[in-house]
């Protein structure tokens, strides 16, 4: 953590092991290129001539690099003290700040707010979906767009659902497995299971990620009550993707 930042014991913490290999799994599976352009195309049409981004639930900085770019301001917000640490390393030219998107306040607004790749569900509840979409409304400029990847709908939930793939980096390879599990009623309970090899030899660890699943109609409801117009729900990797737009 930097100066004047403060751990927040409450916090859940999902990726204390994982995030330093969470680049080499996810590249593998996303082009990010691709999905900075259409995230682009989607500002371009809402918010023509946007010059400011916030994206929260940044993770490790692959797509406030890209962003950087094209705006002249970006900035980053993450919970996971270990995400935020690998962006700054990585990325040491990103403007990335550690806090919570429910309760956060940065005391600015900005044209284009991004809450990307599902990272919503780690509010858990209802009560935090509101939270955050009401935190997130907060940051736009007048006619600013918020763009909101939610994660898997209610009805494509499937307890018992395993997937597994292998990534590979210079100098690191990781397997990881994935069981979904009957969760609290309305989330989603998976257990990840990380093999990692690296010269020096292997790494074991697993990490439960609790997540709440959200219909598109709640999503739709809180960016509503959070003061947000024209809202759409695209298709984004079978999942919605939800765009509002700020009076």
């Amino acid at each position: 953590m930097e100066a004047g930042e403060r751990r927040d014991p409450s916090r859940q913490r999902w990726f204390t092991k994982s995030a330093t290999v969470y680049d080499a799994i996810y590249e593998s599976i996303l082009d990010y290129d691709a999905e900075t352009e259409l995230l682009m195309d989607i500002i371009g049409e809402r918010r023509p001539g946007a010059e400011s981004v916030l994206e929260v639930g940044c993770g490790t900085g692959q797509f406030l690099a890209r962003l950087r770019r094209d705006f002249g301001r970006v900035v980053g917000v993450d919970v996971s003290e270990e995400m935020v640490a690998v962006c700054r390393a990585r990325h040491p030219e990103c403007d990335v700040r550690l806090d919570d998107m429910r309760t956060f306040d940065l005391g600015e607004q900005f044209d284009a707010v991004l809450c990307l790749f599902a990272s919503v569900g780690y509010v858990r509840t209802l009560h935090g979906l509101q939270q955050a979409t009401s935190a997130l409304a907060r940051h736009l400029a007048p006619g600013g767009v918020l763009v909101l990847d939610g994660w898997i709908r209610p009805e494509d939930y499937v307890v018992g659902h395993r997937h597994a793939l292998t990534a590979h980096a210079p100098g690191l390879t990781v397997s990881r497995h994935s069981l979904a599990h009957a969760g609290p009623p309305g989330e989603s309970m998976i257990d990840m299971a990380h093999l990692v090899s690296t010269p020096e030899g292997f790494d074991y660890y697993v990490e439960r990620h609790e997540m709440g699943l959200f219909a598109d109609e709640d999503v739709v409801a809180a960016m509503r009550a959070a003061g947000l117009e024209d809202i759409e729900v695209l298709e984004w990797r079978a999942r919605g993707r939800y765009v509002g737009s700020a009076p």
